[in-house]
């Protein structure tokens, strides 16, 4: 039905902060809207969904928007009963943790979750962690606290012929 856009655009042209607007999609001609800096209504932002499809690559790191993206539309999917689906990839930086755990009254867009500053994780694995815990109420203030009743309809998809203790290499 559409394209979804985090920061940085769906072609990631967008540099970090940039204003990414709703628009059509040059290479397929299909509808985009924005999900960065958005004004519209959950209503408004869900219509026309019978799936959403997360496909975004991590970097591995909690101060990071994409996670934070998928962790807001797993939210929305859950208050509207659809169903989400992670396309999981290899973590680039492998599953090494470092670092402080995420104080809750620090979250914002670029660390939402209590989690250490290298997660060790993909998408999929952070997908279901934060779906488990009740971590899909994420208001706008400062402080927030899990919600084990708010649960999305998860599916993940993980990547072909990759294991958890394969070396990954770029």
């Amino acid at each position: 039905v559409c394209l979804r856009s985090p920061e940085h655009g769906c072609r990631g042209a967008a540099d970090a902060g940039e204003h990414v607007s709703s628009g059509v999609d040059l290479s397929t001609g299909i509808p985009i809207r924005s999900l960065y800096g958005t004004k519209m209504t959950d209503k408004e932002m869900m219509e026309g969904f019978d799936v959403m499809l997360f496909d975004l690559q991590d970097v591995g790191v909690r101060f990071y928007t994409y996670y934070v993206t998928m962790i807001r539309m797993m939210g929305k999917c859950a208050k509207f009963n659809i169903p989400f689906i992670v396309l999981d990839r290899p973590n680039p930086i492998g599953f090494l943790t470092d670092g402080t755990m995420l104080d809750r009254k620090f979250k914002s867009g670029v660390g939402g979750l209590p989690i250490p500053v290298a997660h060790g994780m993909t998408m999929g694995e952070l997908a279901y962690m934060a779906n488990e815990k009740g971590w899909l109420n994420f208001p706008s203030k400062d402080t927030w606290e899990p919600d084990p009743g708010l649960k999305c309809d998860l599916t993940v998809i993980k990547c072909r012929n990759y294991r958890r203790n394969y070396h990954y290499r770029l």
